[in-house]
């Protein structure tokens, strides 16, 4: 724990702890600078904020003589990284975060606290490279392994723990592998929305919030979001958006202030897309048409799509006035995890009178509920109705049917058939989510 004390002095943890509950700091320092304008940028998507952090951390770049620079300077390359990704500059980001992998690669393995939070990140990051692509990692040396990287993070968060400072950022920075990477436990998620509740930090509470969307924990977040408090609303907007979400997903109306809340407060773009096309669904059950056609024209003149949501709300807007109001009702019931009520609605829906296009969104939504409900025998019918109908379709609920019929297989030890279902996975992966696709089929491969 010494070396890790002497890496970041006592003051500088407890000013850390402060940029995480979102308080503004007096002369940080070069290092805690950085990570601020960071925070905040991730807050309200400022372009002004993003280039404080890269003049800051050109700045910190020319401090030779700073204590630990490469472990600190390794961190900001992170961030640097990060905020380059989400800028839509992926070559720069790329770049970034191989000349920090590098520098890390430099450093001879050691017992310190930070090289192991540093280590489990790039175990965590690199194992993401697409298949195609690991040929080409393996000569530049990049390799993952994201088992090994989550453990390694779980160790860190534990000898960490008395540290507030230095816990917080693990947590979030945990919490942001498993939102991307990871499939959390109802357990894991709930242990974030109580450590959110605890720590005061609206990053960490928008982090929880996300964790319970992913999750499919529809009354838990919804609880979460009720009980923050209206400083963290105001100081994350995007906590709006997540509220919003799970109401839209409850069918509560009250979700519609949310989105529209949070799309009048948060200054960036991204989600955008999808908070305008989930008011555009919720006017569409309730049939109240122009307010629909109004927003779905919005989505569509949109072009400044930051996001996979915001990019996949763009190609969906375009089709919700054929869709049946039943199938986007369960859908909604099915993303909140109210299983049963998901089941209800489309078991109500008269299949002879859909599209072949809607028959296999039908089938693939009903085959999701009912593999969720444990119902393995019709989830695979449904999912085999899905392969049939997508021969010839780009939409990821072909591929995705086919993967989630090998997950059955996977659990009921099966694995010839699970086999079988991935080469099915593999053949009708041409189109949307590929490279998402494609990991998620090299996973379930190697499992």
């Amino acid at each position: 724990m010494a070396q890790n004390t002497q890496w970041l002095p006592k003051a500088e943890k407890e000013n850390l702890s402060r940029i995480y509950a979102q308080r503004q700091i007096q002369s940080p320092g070069p290092y805690l600078n950085c990570y601020q304008w960071f925070i905040n940028y991730m807050a309200f998507e400022k372009k002004q904020d993003a280039q404080s952090f890269f003049e800051a951390y050109e700045a910190f770049e020319n401090k030779q003589n700073i204590k630990h620079f490469k472990l600190k300077y390794i961190n900001l390359s992170l961030q640097k990284a990060l905020l380059l990704w989400m800028q839509g500059d992926e070559f720069e980001g790329a770049r970034c975060f191989y000349k920090a992998y590098r520098l890390f690669n430099s450093i001879e393995s050691n017992t310190s606290n930070e090289y192991k939070k540093l280590e489990a990140l790039f175990e965590i990051f690199l194992a993401q490279i697409p298949a195609r692509h690991q040929f080409f990692a393996s000569i530049l040396g990049l390799r993952g392994d994201e088992a090994k990287g989550f453990k390694l993070m779980e160790l860190y968060l534990e000898l960490v723990n008395n540290d507030m400072g230095l816990y917080e950022e693990a947590l979030v920075a945990h919490g942001y592998c498993l939102l991307k990477f990871g499939s959390p436990s109802t357990a894991t998620i709930s242990d974030y929305m109580n450590e959110a509740a605890r720590h005061n930090s609206p990053l960490m509470a928008f982090i929880a919030a996300s964790l319970g969307t992913k999750g499919r924990l529809g009354n838990e977040t919804l609880s979460f979001c009720e009980a923050l408090s209206p400083d963290h609303y105001t100081q994350f907007p995007l906590l709006h958006y997540c509220y919003g979400r799970m109401l839209i997903n409850a069918h509560d109306p009250a979700g519609i202030n949310q989105l529209e809340h949070y799309e009048q407060n948060y200054p960036g773009q991204t989600f955008k897309a999808d908070a305008s096309l989930r008011q555009a669904w919720w006017y569409h059950i309730q049939q109240q048409y122009p307010k629909r056609d109004k927003l779905i024209s919005q989505v569509q003149q949109m072009t400044d799509l930051p996001s996979s949501n915001d990019k996949q709300a763009h190609k969906e807007a375009q089709k919700l006035q054929q869709q049946p109001q039943q199938l986007l009702q369960g859908r909604l019931f099915f993303d909140g995890g109210y299983y049963q009520k998901a089941d209800s609605v489309l078991s109500l829906l008269d299949t002879q009178q859909l599209s072949l296009h809607n028959q296999a969104n039908y089938n693939y939504r009903r085959g999701r509920v009912h593999q969720e409900l444990q119902q393995y025998p019709l989830a695979l019918d449904n999912f085999n109705k899905v392969i049939q109908l997508t021969q010839n379709d780009k939409r990821y609920i072909g591929p995705y049917a086919a993967i989630e019929a090998a997950r059955i297989k996977l659990t009921q030890k099966d694995t010839l058939q699970a086999k079988a279902y991935l080469e099915q996975a593999r053949q009708l992966n041409t189109g949307e989510y590929k490279q998402d696709i494609t990991r998620v089929i090299a996973d379930l491969i190697a499992e």
